[in-house]
């Protein structure tokens, strides 16, 4: 299957994405799909109630901010837990941190 510019500079910018933030979020998973084009992170932290929590965006922006929101869900309905990533700790992206 050939793939077009736009589709391979996507894929290169996700990937690239990955490599950079995987180390920064130690209870996330981070990876990118190729079939898909999208972004996907799982969580990994003991709290996470089954099914788990898995994440998905087409962008990394949007990643981060479900992550956060996501997150912030299950910190309130663990009552007491620290949330697991919070807004604006990675400059000009809406972040991480542990």
């Amino acid at each position: 299957m050939l793939i077009d510019k736009a589709d391979a500079a996507a894929d290169a910018a996700g990937m690239a994405f990955v490599e950079q933030y995987r180390p920064r979020l130690h209870l996330w998973w981070l990876m990118y799909s190729l079939r898909r084009r999208r972004l996907v992170a799982f969580y990994q932290g003991d709290d996470c109630p089954p099914p788990g929590l898995v994440v998905e965006a087409a962008h990394p922006d949007e990643l981060l901010k479900r992550m956060n929101n996501e997150a912030q869900a299950l910190w309130i309905s663990r009552q007491g837990r620290q949330p697991l990533l919070l807004a604006g700790s990675f400059p000009g992206s809406g972040g991480a941190r542990r």
